[in-house]
């Protein structure tokens, strides 16, 4: 009960806030944008955020994911300022690394595309990812001592800022080029960080050399993660680019769309996985490969028994929902989204797969799974989507995913014992547990609070 009180309960709420927060800023400006810029252009925004996401997981999973694997175990205060110090060091590094691979590849990858704005927004995101070094490094060293509160309010002050900006621009008719958006977007992210560093400069405590030991630790365990983290990345946006290659930025407007109405699970999966990503290595130390199956299997579990009525409720209104948040224009999306929305019964399993394996110090499996979908989406993917557009991108992934989830189940039953009965008992128990609560809401508070009472007398 202390540890519900004390981490997964705030932490979780304060995750859910983050990605509420960034789902409703994302929804806000894709709703700006997509009325603003005509279909073209923003064909164009949709193809510049695919791309320069790799750019984002590579240094999340070389640099972020390392540092909260690490300082979130350290009982040393020496060895947790060498982590911080090579983290820092590494992110700086990659950074730089990152973005003028990217300045190099612009005028041909604006050319591959036949696209101005493409080629001009990656010609400007030097400038936001070097100013998002900041943030992202901080939020890890949140991450990493277990809170989360701050990120949320980072998070919210970010993206007020970009989206209060692109409603400044909107509402006064301002013409501003939709390639000079990553501008604000630097801006945003540097307030951000700032704020991060101002509040938590207490828990930044650097060591003045870098740990040369502790620098090949944290690539060791990093190179993994950055493959996994960029092949998933690719898998998720390898429809939109050979969309974008077999036909216009048009129609990539349209299949981004699509993605926006039908991954409604992201915002409760990416909360989950945030608070037990770092507990998930605690948790194999003090109990073992039972409690890490439990977060497992938990988790899973709980992300289903969300995404199942909202499923239904999406097959209903979905005509409705897309006339909404993309006018009448965008009613070309519709076929793909109903298969879209089966992805979430399945990315869960993948999404956790990843963190488990993490936690085990095996982040090579997660790697080689995400190749080999990968490698199956691609190739479905060119016979598809010349054939049957949008509605062939749709099937190829959900095959993808049904692979995916069905051998993530596999292996991590061999490894730590993880049963789909007990995901599935999880997910229909949550229904039963819901009703239990509603009906029996006043036994359950007195109980809860004589727990509480209890714990804090002792």
């Amino acid at each position: 009960m202390t540890e519900v009180k004390k981490y997964w309960l705030p932490n979780g709420v304060y995750s859910f806030l983050q990605n509420v927060v960034l789902f409703i800023s994302g929804f806000a400006g894709f709703v700006l944008l997509v009325r603003y810029y005509d279909k073209s252009e923003f064909g164009a925004w949709a193809l510049y955020l695919a791309m320069t996401s790799f750019a984002d997981v590579a240094r999340a999973g070389f640099v972020t994911n390392a540092l909260v694997r690490y300082a979130s175990v350290q009982s040393s205060e020496e060895d947790y300022s060498k982590v911080l110090s090579g983290s820092l060091f590494l992110h700086v590094l990659f950074t730089f690394f990152l973005t003028v691979i990217i300045y190099l590849l612009a005028p041909s990858l604006g050319r591959i595309w036949s696209s101005y704005e493409f080629y001009e927004l990656l010609i400007y995101y030097p400038v936001y990812a070097v100013c998002q070094i900041p943030f992202l490094y901080f939020s890890a060293i949140e991450q990493a001592n277990f809170s989360f509160r701050n990120q949320y309010f980072s998070n919210l002050l970010r993206n007020t800022i970009f989206i209060g900006a692109i409603g400044y621009i909107i509402f006064f008719k301002i013409d501003f080029p939709i390639y000079k958006l990553p501008l604000i977007q630097a801006i945003a992210v540097l307030v951000a960080g700032i704020y991060l560093f101002l509040i938590d400069r207490k828990s930044i405590r650097l060591s003045t050399n870098i740990d040369i030991s502790w620098l090949k630790k944290l690539i060791g365990f990093g190179k993994y993660v950055f493959g996994s983290n960029v092949v998933s990345i690719l898998f998720t946006n390898i429809d939109q680019i050979l969309i974008g290659y077999f036909y216009n930025t048009k129609l990539v407007a349209t299949y981004n769309t699509a993605m926006r109405v039908g991954n409604f699970s992201d915002i409760p999966m990416t909360s989950v996985a945030s608070i037990v990503y770092p507990k998930s290595s605690q948790r194999l130390q003090s109990v073992g490969y039972r409690g890490l199956r439990h977060l497992y299997e938990r988790s899973v579990g709980l992300i289903l028994a969300f995404v199942l009525p909202t499923i239904l409720i999406l097959v209903i209104f979905v005509e409705s929902i897309v006339k909404i948040i993309a006018t009448e224009a965008y009613l070309d999306a519709i076929p793909a989204i109903y298969i879209i929305i089966f992805f979430s019964l399945f990315k869960p399993f993948i999404k956790y797969f990843g963190i488990a394996v993490e936690a085990l110090e095996k982040p090579d499996y997660n790697f080689k799974l995400m190749i080999g979908l990968l490698i199956f989406n691609f190739l479905l993917d060119l016979i598809l989507i010349p054939r049957l557009g949008l509605v062939g991108a749709a099937i190829a992934s959900i095959f993808a995913l049904v692979i995916g989830a069905i051998a993530s189940v596999i292996i991590l039953n061999r490894l730590i014992d993880v049963r789909l009965k007990r995901i599935l008992k999880y997910t229909f128990g949550f229904y039963f547990e819901a009703l239990e609560f509603i009906i029996f809401f006043n036994e359950y508070k007195e109980a809860f609070e004589e727990k509480l009472k209890s714990e804090e007398e002792k």
